[in-house]
């Protein structure tokens, strides 16, 4: 009897051995497992704050880009205004002018004066203020196109050329708009046609002629 009693002990000694040790051998795995877990998780942790690191940054940086930007564009504003000031100026003395010289020929043909000489001033003050208004819409033409407000300039050198449609600067000009910024090749091909004809002679002659040629074949 007694030793049927040390033999179940001993039995039972062993199944509390075993559950013990199966019991150490699960825990170790679930350990192991959440400590994986824990290492990709952390990996993981990682990239995103590396992902969110480089956000920044490139926030930062497109922030600062923004504000050089805004900088640029208020300063080229300033500039454009105090040059659409002085452009005005100009406009007004122009202005001045051809009232009084306009008020001066009505005078003279009133008078029926036909002196040669007569006629002659009368055909040079008309040939100064064409030029004069020609010079303040091209000058407008330029000091829109360096804002970038290229509906301005285009008005601005339609302007100047409908006074004077041989002013091979403004048909030029008008030619690059078309060309480079509103991506219309029949108008600009038609004012670079137009510019060598006005300027047969001129330095960028056959650099316009390879445009024409450039944008025929679109």
């Amino acid at each position: 009897m007694k030793n049927k009693t040390i033999y179940l002990i001993g039995i039972v000694i062993i199944i509390a051995i075993a559950l013990a040790t199966v019991f150490f051998f699960l825990r170790q795995q679930v350990w192991e497992e959440r400590f994986v877990k824990s290492e990709e998780f952390s990996a993981h942790m990682r990239a995103e704050i590396e992902i969110l690191k480089q956000e920044k940054t490139r926030l930062e940086d497109k922030n600062e880009k923004l504000s050089a930007d805004v900088v640029g564009h208020l300063s080229r504003i300033n500039a454009f205004q105090d040059g659409k000031k002085q452009l005005m100026s100009k406009l007004e003395v122009s202005e001045k002018k051809l009232n009084a010289s306009e008020a001066l020929i009505n005078k003279w043909k009133q008078e029926k004066s036909s002196t040669a000489a007569l006629e002659q001033t009368v055909t040079n003050l008309e040939q100064e203020l064409k030029s004069e208004r020609t010079r303040f819409y091209y000058n407008l033409g330029v000091a829109y196109t360096k804002a970038k407000m290229y509906e301005e300039a285009i008005k601005a050198y339609d302007e100047a050329l409908e006074i004077n449609p041989q002013n091979h600067e403004a048909l030029y000009n008008l030619g690059l708009i078309y060309h480079m910024i509103t991506k219309e090749p029949h108008k600009a091909v038609l004012q670079y046609k137009l510019y060598l004809e006005a300027n047969p002679a001129g330095e960028d002659v056959k650099e316009v002629i390879a445009w024409i040629q450039e944008l025929s074949e679109e």
